[in-house]
């Protein structure tokens, strides 16, 4: 099964440009800000949520403080975890300026974003984390590799025939970064490693798109 492991995660990659093609002139702005990820060369428009964020952490234990402090602070706040470490929490849409800042100033927070949805009109939602793949072209040098990696601070964490899976610093934007990299003109593709959202009958479950790699 894992020499299948880069041809499914590619397939991932597929799913998701398909899912989200539409044109230009339908996606919203929010802020005078369009969201956006590349698929390949093609901007795929999405929406964020304003009542949801996507939380990482650097352990278990500060994940359980961490949320039993916003638990008192904002009444009513919803958990789902996808693991010991990363929650999806939804909230009244006028207290979420407030919990990410509390998150910002929290060190055990890795990472904290928004919660999208594509803005092709499906309702599937999905985030990320500090985690963004890559795939290099051929004539991409390894000093062209380490030169934009150290100027976003960027650390590779896995590399594969199909892609490399990169982190970004803590609070920084995977987001921002992976387009940056679709812009350098040094990939093939890039994109941050979403978590999508997956209904099993009355219960839901954010799956990395990793996953899609055992199945």
């Amino acid at each position: 099964m894992k020499n299948k492991q880069p041809v499914l995660y590619l397939l991932g990659i597929f799913m998701l440009i398909i899912w989200g093609c539409k044109k230009e002139d339908n996606s919203k702005i929010r802020n005078g800000e369009r969201y956006y990820y590349y698929g390949f060369e093609e901007k795929i428009y999405i929406n964020k949520l304003n009542n949801k964020l996507a939380v990482k952490y650097n352990d278990n234990e500060a994940a359980k403080k961490s949320t039993s402090d916003i638990a008192s602070f904002a009444k009513g706040a919803e958990f789902l975890w996808h693991n010991e470490r990363t929650v999806v929490i939804t909230l009244n849409p006028n207290v979420v300026n407030n919990v990410m800042t509390l998150l910002t100033k929290d060190n055990n927070v890795i990472s904290a974003n928004p919660v999208y949805i594509l803005a092709s009109g499906s309702d599937s939602e999905m985030f990320f984390t500090d985690e963004f793949a890559v795939k290099f072209k051929p004539t991409t040098s390894p000093a062209e590799i380490k030169k934009i990696n150290d100027r976003y601070g960027v650390r590779i964490i896995e590399e594969t025939d199909i892609y490399t899976l990169l982190t970004v610093p803590r609070l920084a934007d995977a987001l921002e970064i992976a387009n940056k990299y679709q812009e350098s003109g040094l990939v093939v593709y890039s994109e941050p490693n979403f978590y999508m959202k997956i209904e099993f009958g009355s219960t839901a479950e954010y799956l990395p798109k990793e996953t899609f790699k055992d199945l």
